[in-house]
């Protein structure tokens, strides 16, 4: 898994003791037994990932830029098939950081100082909900 520089991963996402993600801007693997062997998720739809967050060994979200598109995609079986969601492409909607706190909430820090309430399929279909945000200092806070 770490033989060149492709394989180096920037970001994990633990959900217990046995279940970890992990991915690069090319490649997510999955752990089941606390990283004794890994899975890569081949599955993930093409471009360059920009954040993952799963709430659950099967429930998770990627975001995803391919072509100066930025897109949201949904999985329900811990990465075996993905939907857009919402189903638009939009250049802005390019993530740093994103998390869910549950199947129906989640939130992204943007490039640009914006923040979002992501979109879901429970609530919110295919809109994203921008929050205001202020600045100071130059920091968004």
């Amino acid at each position: 898994m770490y033989n060149n520089a492709a394989n180096y991963f920037g970001f994990l996402r633990p959900l217990d003791n046995n279940n970890l993600f992990v991915f690069n801007s090319a490649k997510l693997y999955k752990t089941s037994n606390g990283g004794m062997t890994w899975q890569q998720v081949t599955t993930v739809p093409a471009g360059e990932i920009r954040y993952v967050d799963f709430i659950s060994t099967s429930k998770g979200w990627a975001n995803i830029t391919n072509a100066g598109q930025n897109y949201f995609y949904y999985t329900s079986n811990g990465g075996t098939s993905w939907t857009q969601r919402p189903n638009v492409s939009n250049p802005f909607l390019s993530v740093a950081k994103m998390q869910f706190t549950n199947d129906s909430t989640g939130f992204a820090m943007g490039y640009n100082y914006k923040t979002f309430k992501l979109p879901t399929p429970v609530k919110y279909g295919n809109h994203c909900q921008e929050i205001i945000i202020m600045m100071v200092d130059g920091l968004a806070i």
